[in-house]
């Protein structure tokens, strides 16, 4: 770990990272900002309550560096960690990351030069997405890519809020004084937090540039939020009324509605993967409830076509999948998976 002598007094840009449970993972997160091209920053770690090794190895960085600054909170979830990171922020620009993923060296750099360039009050990159049980990396691709290194907004591009880019901040870099005088804050719920902090920020940003370079990667694995089931996964009311009240607010319901309902059914989607299987007869009567009949009846057919390709996948299918940069043919039959090395 390279000592970092000066002690920067002025930092340009805010990292916050909230940190739970992540000693497997937040070291390798760390050196990649550290390390960052972009030297005047400050990293601000918000230990959430975490019972592992998370806040020892923090502890041990934030000696080493004077850039990082360590704050502590009982676990309430990524979202309140990410809003008391923003209290805590000096810098005039914020930036978010994952502690489990990692950025390459120079993403901050040529986030900042675009975003101050162009007195934006968002830039955004592309993502990757590393899935660690394979070993495989992909470009994420969206349906309605944004328009590259031009300032656009939501009226010159309509597509982009829902399906340009993604609905997460930690590809983006924003102007402090854009998410407080707009009060663009995140959700204390623990798992789709950041839907509405975007959404928001997509719709009040009048400024924005976007560059096709894929300087994040996501590193998705058994313990990530995105592949992990708990039992809170079962209440997804308070995000559908917060997103549907947005738009009402800013009367863009109407003109929304179509991307809005999309958005809600890969919500609820989302949940029901995750939520215990011992809940999800209680889960689909809350459903049904929340969503109305005409969205439930989408919901409900597309989840039953998902789970007869599943059934169907672990009779027979052939795939190629990867392992530590290994091609492999991987064949399922009657539930019985076999592995082959393809050879270049």
């Amino acid at each position: 770990m390279e000592k970092q002598s000066k002690d920067i007094k002025t930092p340009c840009l805010s990292i916050i990272l909230p940190c739970y449970n992540v000693d497997k993972y937040i070291e390798k997160a760390l050196l990649s900002v550290i390390n960052q091209t972009l030297k005047n920053i400050e990293i601000i770690c918000i230990n959430d309550g975490s019972n592992d090794k998370t806040f020892d190895i923090i502890n041990k960085f934030a000696l080493e560096d004077k850039r990082i600054k360590v704050f502590n909170q009982e676990n309430q979830g990524q979202g309140v960690a990410r809003n008391n990171g923003i209290a805590y922020a000096t810098a005039p620009y914020i930036a978010f990351m994952d502690p489990d993923d990692w950025v390459a060296i120079d993403m901050y750099e040529n986030l900042y030069n675009l975003i101050v360039l162009n007195d934006a009050d968002f830039v955004e990159c592309d993502l990757n997405k590393y899935y660690e049980t394979s070993g495989e990396l992909k470009k994420v691709k969206f349906d309605y890519p944004a328009m590259e290194n031009k300032i656009f907004n939501y009226k010159s591009d309509k597509n982009y809020v829902f399906k340009g880019t993604s609905l997460s901040p930690c590809n983006k870099l924003f102007k402090k004084s854009f998410i407080i005088s707009n009060n663009i804050y995140f959700s204390s719920r623990k798992l789709s937090e950041d839907q509405i902090f975007i959404l928001k920020a997509k719709i009040f940003a009048k400024k924005i540039i976007y560059t096709p370079i894929a300087y994040y990667t996501y590193n998705i694995h058994p313990k990530s939020s995105l592949t992990t089931q708990k039992e809170e996964n079962i209440h997804f009311e308070n995000i559908i009324y917060e997103i549907n009240q947005f738009f009402k607010s800013q009367n863009l319901y109407d003109e929304f509605k179509k991307y809005i309902d999309e958005s809600i059914l890969n919500i609820v989607r989302e949940h029901y993967t995750l939520c215990p299987i011992y809940l999800r007869k209680k889960f689909l009567k809350n459903a049904k409830n929340v969503l109305g009949n005409d969205l439930f009846k989408k919901f409900n057919k597309n989840r039953k076509i998902e789970n007869k390709n599943k059934f169907i996948e672990n009779i027979f299918s052939l795939k190629n999948e990867y392992k530590f940069g290994v091609k492999y043919k991987r064949v399922t039959l009657l539930g019985l998976k076999f592995e082959f090395v393809i050879k270049k």
